[in-house]
């Protein structure tokens, strides 16, 4: 019997030293700022290779040597920045394990990585903002606010009321199914940064009159809110960073872009796509919690003989008020 076998172990690929010197260039030339892929390293390793009259690896290959050269933490803080790194990486003091769906949820707002058009598909009119709630136990997404405008008192209160109010009409209009969007309720806490909006008179009002507990990240460890940060960085990264329009995250990324000249979608347009992502999202498996968002929230509010769904708000447009600001506490709103 053989006990000492020769030859290549599995899963191991022998590369000439020019080509391993590329690739290790290429990691430190093109893996050094936020939201930078494997592709992006692959594509620099394929260029220089070509110049060079040298065969391609694969991006397998080139995705393997980056994984062997670079710790997942510096990867991830690489990638997602230190914050969220931290947030995977790092034990917290304190740190909140829940057992129920609106336990804890977490609100953040992002300036969306794409250039969106005008109605008439040929003004530039500027990068969305998203304003977005993650449920932590479930890791749904329980509303969320696009808009054209920074985030302000009106973002929170549009987000707020469509993560708490139920979305019938709301998926009615987008053209997706009743079931698509099944998630609302009223949160027992709301996790937030401590920007002005978040902190205003109105919203610590709401909170108190609807039982919820506004809770604030303490001052310098935004990494404690790392569940919104993570959410956030992945949809840019694995979804929006592959739309045309794009404007990436990082000047790297941005080499050979021109993301005025490839924008397709109107704003209108880009609040349909995202639905849909979040739609595909609440059904996809998520590493966190070993299955999908929709999956994890329906095994607790099970209709077959389980937990009930939470409880409705009676009255939606009292809520919409108490949050909304007084000027525009009466205005009509869409929540996309």
């Amino acid at each position: 019997m053989l006990t000492n076998k020769r030859g290549r172990k599995t899963g191991c690929t022998f590369l000439s030293d020019e080509v391993e010197k590329i690739i290790s260039e290429s990691i430190k030339k093109v893996y050094t700022a936020r939201g930078v892929t494997f592709s992006v390293v692959w594509k620099e390793v394929e260029v220089s290779c070509k110049e060079k009259g040298i065969l391609v690896p694969s991006r397998q290959t080139v995705t393997s040597r980056i994984k062997s050269i670079l710790p997942e933490a510096e990867r991830d803080r690489i990638r997602l920045g230190s914050d969220a790194a931290n947030q995977r990486h790092q034990a917290r003091p304190g740190k909140l394990l829940t057992n129920h769906p609106l336990a804890w949820v977490e609100m953040d707002h992002t300036l969306v990585d794409v250039l969106v058009l005008a109605d008439d598909r040929i003004h530039i009119i500027g990068r969305p903002w998203l304003t977005i709630l993650i449920d932590v136990f479930t890791r749904v997404i329980l509303g969320y606010y696009l808009s054209l405008h920074a985030p302000s008192a009106i973002s929170v209160a549009c987000a707020l009321s469509h993560a708490v109010l139920r979305k019938d009409e709301f998926v009615k209009g987008l053209g997706l199914e009743a079931g698509d969007y099944p998630f609302y309720g009223v949160p027992t806490v709301l996790y937030m940064d401590n920007a002005a909006e978040f902190k205003s008179a109105k919203l610590q009002v709401g909170c108190h009159l609807f039982g919820i507990d506004a809770m604030y990240r303490p001052l310098g460890k935004k990494h404690y809110g790392g569940h919104i940060e993570r959410l956030i960085g992945t949809m840019m990264t694995s979804k929006v960073h592959f739309l045309k329009g794009t404007t990436m995250s990082n000047a790297v990324a941005r080499r050979n872009l021109d993301s005025e000249k490839q924008a397709t979608m109107t704003f209108s347009d880009f609040c349909a796509w995202f639905a849909r992502e979040v739609a595909l999202y609440h059904a996809t498996i998520h590493s966190g919690i070993g299955s999908s968002p929709r999956q994890a929230w329906v095994n607790y509010f099970s209709p077959a003989g389980g937990i009930p769904y939470p409880p409705q708000v009676t009255d939606s447009h009292q809520f919409k008020l108490r949050f909304m600001p007084e000027k525009n506490a009466f205005n009509s709103t869409k929540w996309y």
